[in-house]
């Protein structure tokens, strides 16, 4: 054999390697886009079942995410690196100033999850190795809330979010008593403390004050599921929750309700 034949020969050898890489690559690509097909079908289907389960009807689809990290290794390692879930809202709120009986709220607001660490080795319920979800309170969620357990005296008229201030504007009586609302995380729980109590417009600290601790007790409670708060802050659209916990499973998602 020649040196041209050689040469020729060689160019030959490598375009076959690179083939055959490349066709493995395909192959690989190919498996890690079905894999993600399936989790996401399962996840997607159970989902539906449960809106289905509680006659709630959502806005959009679930948007799932799985980062830069490949998941099919998981057939080996039973293990998930990242996921990112966005849940649409499914929230219907009836009478949330409580004027004709008492707030009705069905389903939840908009959520993401993300979680890193997802251990599929239980199908049925994965488990993460750490959960942070993030949810976005309306005003009128809140405001439901806190008259779904608040006296009639006490029930809120309005809740207006001031987000110069870090607060929420809170009116009683048609705006005869005012008070101001500040969201806190304490001990792992969400807590609210008032401020700025009046009647008139003159600040008070007697008939304001009692009214406005009364709605924070159906505005301040432990998180629970395994849970707890991690950051509370007042946005133009109301307050947005993050809530974290660790070795949680994927049906924490379906057990917070916001009554």
């Amino acid at each position: 054999m020649n040196a041209k034949q050689r040469k020729s020969s060689g160019r030959g050898c490598l375009g076959t390697i690179l083939g055959i890489v490349i066709v493995v690559a395909l192959i690989a690509v190919a498996a890690e886009f079905g894999m993600r097909f399936i989790i996401t079908k399962q996840i997607n289907d159970t989902y539906d079942q449960l809106n289905s389960n509680r006659q709630v009807t959502a806005t959009d689809n679930l948007a799932i995410s799985y980062g830069t990290s490949p998941v099919l290794p998981v057939l080996v390692t039973d293990e998930i690196p990242h996921m990112t879930i966005k849940t649409p809202a499914t929230l219907e709120i009836n009478d949330r100033a409580a004027a004709a009986g008492g707030p009705e709220i069905i389903g939840e607001p908009a959520s993401t999850v993300e979680m890193d660490n997802l251990n599929v080795a239980n199908r049925n319920n994965p488990v993460a190795g750490t959960m942070v979800i993030t949810s976005e309170l309306s005003p009128e969620l809140i405001q439901a809330i806190a008259n779904r357990r608040s006296t009639d005296l006490a029930r809120i008229s309005s809740l207006t979010p001031n987000t110069a201030e870090g607060v929420f504007d809170a009116e009683f009586t048609s705006g005869l008593v005012k008070a101001q609302f500040r969201p806190v995380v304490r001990d792992g729980g969400l807590g609210m403390d008032i401020e700025g109590a009046s009647v008139f417009g003159i600040e008070v600290g007697g008939v304001a004050q009692t009214l406005g601790d009364a709605a924070l007790q159906g505005l301040t409670a432990p998180i629970g599921h395994g849970l707890v708060a991690d950051d509370a802050t007042v946005t133009d659209a109301g307050l947005l929750l993050r809530l974290r916990g660790e070795n949680l499973p994927l049906s924490t998602m379906r057990d917070i309700e916001y009554r």
